[in-house]
Formats: C-alpha cells, structure tokens, sequence
C-alpha cells in the first residue's frame, strides 16, 4: 500500500514558479509560503539528477489516486516520498533490464495552487535558496513600464483621456446620425 511521508525537505510550498530541464537535471523553482498561506517572499531552487519520470498535473484530475494514499500523521511538508509506490513496482515489473527500481525513490511535490508533481528519481535532490527567479523579475519589469505604475500619471489623467474619448465617441455617433438623416431626405423624392 503506497504511503506519503515527508521527505526530508521541509518546505510549504505556495506555487511552483518554473520546471525547466538542463544537463544538471530537473530544475524546479519555487515559492514558500509563511504560517498564514501567503508569500514568504523566499525563493528556492530544486534540482533533481538522474530523473526517470516526471509528471506534472492539476490536483483535480488526481483525486482519485490521491484517494488511495495513506497519510499516516500531519504533513510538514509539500515535497513528500511516496513509500511502496505503485509507480515504482510497476517499472519494476515490465522495465527490469531498463531500470533498476531498487534506489528509486518516488517524489511528490504539490503547491497551494494543486499542481502535483511526480517525480521519480534515483537520487535526492539538492535544495538551494535563490532571488527572485528571472521569470519573476521580467515580469514585474514588465508591469513597472506602465506609465501609471511609476505615478507619471495619476488617476486625473486617466479620467480626462477617458473623457475625451467619450467626447470623441459622442461626435462620430451625431455625425453618423447627421449623414444617415441627410441620406433619408436625399432619397426621399419629396414625400
């Protein structure tokens, strides 16, 4: 029977940022969350070598299997070890040439966001505390190039173009009115 237990990563997660692959391995950055459930504002980078298989999915469509696991006692953690994992025996059974099953170990890794991730891998992986995650920085560099978010403009600014629209709408509406009312007595041959 499969068992989640905390791994020996102790982190709440509040979303999984990235999942990106390069020769070191599976990269996975992250966010962590503070007793309240919002941002810690502490970013983290964990990267797994010698991965077999990673999936990732939405909390939903996992329910089902989710279902059949057992928790033991709380969890501390979102980076969990699935122990007498379904996964692994079945690689077990139809891979035995392909992968040696023995030193897997099956991860579970999920956000307050329900992403899920499975992620079986013969080794541990490496944590490392990081800045902000370039994605993030990009973003916000982004936004902060909207001309209200560095108060160049203010909301005044804002309503009087919003005004001169209105205005500028309400011409083109009299004009069509104006045109479509010359074009009725145009045609109308006098009646």
């Amino acid at each position: 029977m499969e068992r989640v237990v905390d791994s020996e990563f102790i982190y709440k997660i509040l979303v999984i940022i990235d999942i990106w692959e390069e020769e070191e391995g599976v990269n996975i950055t992250f966010e962590t969350e503070d007793d309240n459930g919002l941002s810690a504002k502490e970013y983290y980078k964990l990267v797994f070598t010698h991965v077999i298989s990673i999936e990732k999915s939405i909390m939903d469509i996992n329910r089902l299997r989710f279902s059949k696991l057992t928790v033991e006692k709380e969890l501390k953690s979102n980076i969990c070890l699935i122990e007498g994992s379904d996964r692994i025996k079945s690689l077990d059974e139809y891979f035995i040439d392909i992968y040696k099953p023995n030193n897997l170990k099956h991860y579970l890794i999920v956000d307050s966001s329900d992403t899920v991730l499975d992620v079986l891998a013969y080794e541990q992986p490496v944590v490392k505390k990081i800045d902000k995650p370039e994605s993030i920085k990009i973003l916000k560099k982004e936004v902060e190039h909207l001309a209200w978010w560095n108060n160049n403009e203010n909301i005044s600014v804002i309503e009087k173009e919003l005004e001169e629209l209105r205005d500028y709408k309400e011409k083109r509406e009299n004009e069509d009115k104006k045109s479509k009312k010359d074009e009725i007595l145009a045609n109308s041959f006098g009646f």
